[in-house]
């Protein structure tokens, strides 16, 4: 048992995940966001989104990128590849259009129920950070814990402005990663 506690404790410190100096370790430093205090999911009316083709399209394309993504790519690839992409644009976006967001969350939303696997945060998040991409949006994905009792969850959010969650779904969730 020794043996097999020492290899993995030598693992994890080849990976700098751990550290047997108390000095070197990091202080938790969370990610900053501002407090959630508007959602753009409209939980009364997924039904009344007005769908085209072209929502159809990007909807299938980025149900497909993120189910090969998150089979076929390490979690680490894909947090990745969605900031260097959300970096990239940062510069060119232009103003943050609210009301462009929120029809298009709400065409996603009435769509979601297509695929399978609902209520899986993290296909749902990805999911929808695809689509908006195609619209040249670029929100922040963000993943967020709470203790007691402990619980994992992932969102997507603009500033203050969630998309894919009611309010009070993340309120008690605490931000440990934004990209």
């Amino acid at each position: 048992m020794d043996d097999a506690l020492n290899t993995i404790a030598q693992a994890l410190l080849g990976q700098r995940l751990i550290t047997q100096n108390q000095d070197k370790s990091a202080a938790p430093c969370p990610p900053t966001l501002p407090k959630a205090s508007e959602t753009l999911l409209t939980l009364n009316s997924p039904g009344k989104a007005n769908i085209t083709f072209g929502h159809f399209l990007s909807f299938l394309k980025a149900a497909f990128v993120a189910t090969y993504r998150l089979r076929f790519q390490s979690l680490k690839q894909v947090v990745t590849h969605v900031n260097e992409r959300r970096t990239k644009h940062e510069k060119l976006l232009h103003p943050f259009d609210n009301e462009q967001a929120r029809i298009l969350v709400n065409s996603f939303t009435t769509l979601r129920p297509l695929l399978p696997s609902r209520g899986q945060c993290l296909f749902n998040a990805l999911a929808l950070i695809e689509y908006l991409a195609s619209y040249d949006i670029f929100p922040n994905w963000v993943f967020g814990v709470r203790m007691a009792p402990f619980i994992a969850h992932c969102w997507v959010q603009n500033k203050d402005v969630v998309f894919n969650e009611p309010l009070d779904h993340i309120a008690s969730l605490t931000p440990i990663m934004v990209v």
